[in-house]
């Protein structure tokens, strides 16, 4: 048996920073050339031991940064999407989260990714509605905004 320490997550063997003991095969003709995992010794074991602990606070630190981010987001109250409509107020076409981002950023200079806005249910009407927004894994912001229909068909 090999006893190594994992640079990556390896399905169904651990995750980064374990140490375990494998196959002498399997370490030295798949894990340590494609970079999965180093050989253990005691100063790599230290080394990775720091990087574990460098990473909780960096992941602590970005927790709070979301949840400042959140804060920011929920004082700002509705935000107003104008959009171009008929003149029943039905939307040409619907509201999407690049929209609501581009909102976001005009109104309160904060800039939100995308691919972060859930929209639960497709807007294609006027009207008001929550939208959540995962700043982070563990944080979620939830934002108001108001589609207010903008112009008709002539």
């Amino acid at each position: 048996m090999f006893k190594i320490i994992l640079t990556k997550n390896v399905n169904k063997l651990g995750e980064q920073g374990d140490i375990v003991e494998v196959k002498d095969g399997y370490a030295r003709n798949f894990l340590i050339p494609e970079g999965l995992a180093i050989g253990w010794t005691k100063k790599a074991a230290e080394h990775i031991q720091v990087l574990a602990k460098s990473r909780q606070v960096k992941a602590a630190n970005d927790i709070k940064a979301a949840e400042e981010l959140a804060k920011d987001l929920s004082k700002f109250g509705v935000i107003e999407l104008k959009v171009k409509a008929t003149k029943t107020g039905k939307l040409y076409g619907s509201v999407t989260a690049k929209k609501i981002a581009e909102a976001i950023y005009s109104s309160v200079k904060i800039k939100v990714a995308e691919k972060a806005i859930e929209l639960t249910e497709h807007i294609k009407e006027g009207g008001a509605y929550s939208v959540n927004i995962a700043l982070h894994p563990e944080v979620v912001a939830n934002v108001k905004i108001k589609v207010t229909p903008n112009g008709s068909d002539k």
